[in-house]
């Protein structure tokens, strides 16, 4: 079926919209530290045509973007249909992906890669052996490697997306994997675009190993530290802390994020006047009008006295747990 767009670009109603997709819950990990609150797999999954469908009521503009996330995205059965049809739409088209599908090269080439904004790929650790373990399958590793390795070649070729992002997530078995990731990144010949240092997203999957996951705010102290030196001495573009409290920074590392101009995207691209959510529960979408915890507690005591000039992104409401 051919899809098309709707609305006219000209239109201020699609001018910096923010299109979020979770397209289905089923992925191809079973990582204990899921940010899912709903079941691993069966028909928890929005319909190809019904995304498509969605995606072509708008036509947006450069300051806008479609983000395609799960689950595993690249598991739904329309997925490169599907990227097709947010790619239309003229939006910056973001893809968040374990990156294993990237090992298939027929799987690979069916898609055009430089169409793609911003692809984002997690790491858990430079060991095979624990990465494997905290994503529950065996050989993960490896293919996400694999995948990432077919992404530098296109790149390299002139065919990749704008960005590559890498995502180091702060639970506590891997926050002393972080320099060893950095280094295995470090081997590709291009480096990502983009590091992003996690916080958790609280769900019922991480409650229920909330001490071997959760950290506390002095766990997060070095790890965060160390790897932000480290990423800017490689002279990564962009490194942005996603609810890690600033407040772990050290003078030197807290006077960058200060004084540099490290995330671009929100210094120069305006903030999204409307966002809207789609998922198998939400198939027309819902607007969202601020960002909703999936468990509904405050925040920690010292992000309420907080006397750092500019606001943390996102909310460390994990912190109110850790032990």
């Amino acid at each position: 079926m051919i899809y098309r767009a709707k609305m006219s670009i000209n239109s201020p109603d699609v001018s910096n919209w923010s299109l979020y997709f979770n397209i289905t819950e089923g992925c191809n990990n079973s990582c204990c530290f899921c940010a899912s609150n709903s079941p691993e797999q069966g028909n928890y999954s929005l319909s190809t045509e019904k995304i498509c469908m969605s995606l072509c009521k708008y036509s947006l503009d450069a300051n806008s973007q479609v983000v395609i996330n799960g689950g595993e995205p690249t598991t739904h059965l329309g997925f490169i249909q599907i990227l097709d049809c947010a790619i239309k739409t003229g939006g910056r088209v973001i893809l968040f992906t374990n990156g294993k599908a990237l090992a298939n090269k027929k799987f690979f080439e069916k898609i055009d890669w430089h169409k793609l904004f911003r692809i984002s790929i997690p790491i858990y650790s430079a060991k095979k052996d624990l990465h494997d373990r905290l994503v529950g399958k065996n050989g993960a590793w490896n293919q996400t490697m694999m995948g990432l390795n077919n992404l530098d070649i296109a790149r390299e070729a002139g065919l990749g997306p704008s960005e590559v992002e890498l995502k180091l997530l702060a639970i506590r078995p891997s926050l002393s994997e972080w320099l060893g990731v950095i280094d295995e990144i470090c081997k590709f010949k291009k480096h990502p675009e983009r590091v992003v240092i996690s916080g958790l997203i609280l769900s019922k999957t991480i409650l229920s190993h909330q001490l071997e996951l959760i950290p506390t705010m002095d766990d997060l102290v070095t790890p965060v530290n160390q790897a932000v030196r480290q990423l800017r001495a490689i002279l990564i573009k962009t490194i942005q802390l996603w609810s890690i409290p600033w407040c772990v920074l050290d003078k030197d590392n807290l006077e960058y994020f200060l004084n540099h101009d490290s995330d671009q995207e929100h210094k120069i691209l305006p903030m999204p006047l409307k966002e809207m959510y789609f998922d198998y529960r939400y198939p027309e979408g819902i607007e969202l009008t601020s960002q909703v915890s999936t468990i509904p507690i405050s925040l920690p005591p010292e992000c309420l006295n907080c006397k750092i000039p500019l606001p943390c992104v996102g909310k460390p409401e994990y912190l109110l747990l850790s032990k």
